[in-house]
């Protein structure tokens, strides 16, 4: 009887040590507790003020140097919580936001910046887009007005096509008798007689 009251005993004694365990474990090192709410404890808030919605739009002009296509603010890794956290002490510091992005250009490279930079090569960037919708815009514009009004070289041909058909056309009148006064002044032509 002892024996079953021993087996018995035992699971609760070992989950009771375990939780002991846990609980001691929590209490002695409360960081572990943050690992999966994304803070970052080791480092507090910047001690400087700064304006949150400065930095949270230099978080979106910053690329993630790890991740493909996502700004800073969008990554999930660890990089770009520790690039957040820069730019929030940065700006503590008293530093603006261009300054603030050099930094991070310096580091980096240029491709971390979500825009690139109007310099340079990097200036046909910005001129391509824009010289090709003015140049696609110019180019209909003068197709619409060239359609819209007939050229000189057209009104020529026209005229010239008139004269060349002018026979044809007197030929047609003859055969369907528009010239005949009869018809002309509303009355229907004579009807013609049965051969018999």
């Amino acid at each position: 009887m002892l024996n079953a009251r021993r087996s018995s005993i035992f699971p609760v004694a070992l989950a009771t040590a375990f939780a002991a365990v846990t609980l001691l474990a929590l209490v002695a090192f409360p960081s572990t507790g943050f690992a999966q709410d994304g803070s970052l404890p080791s480092s507090g808030p910047p001690t400087g003020s700064y304006n949150e919605d400065e930095a949270q739009g230099i978080d979106r002009m910053l690329m993630c140097p790890v991740c493909p296509a996502e700004s800073i603010d969008q990554a999930q890794v660890e990089l770009a919580r520790q690039m957040q956290q820069k730019v929030r002490e940065l700006l503590a510091e008293g530093y603006t936001r261009q300054e603030v992005l050099d930094y991070f250009e310096e580091r980096y490279g240029p491709k971390v910046l979500a825009a690139p930079p109007k310099t340079g090569a990097h200036i046909w960037a910005w001129v391509l887009p824009i010289g090709s919708v003015l140049l696609g815009t110019g180019a209909g514009l003068v197709i619409l007005r060239s359609m819209k009004r007939p050229s000189a070289a057209r009104q020529t041909v026209q005229e010239q096509g008139d004269e060349d058909l002018q026979p044809y056309l007197e030929e047609v009148d003859r055969g369907l008798a528009f010239d005949d006064p009869a018809t002309a002044a509303g009355s229907s032509p004579p009807p013609e007689e049965p051969n018999g």
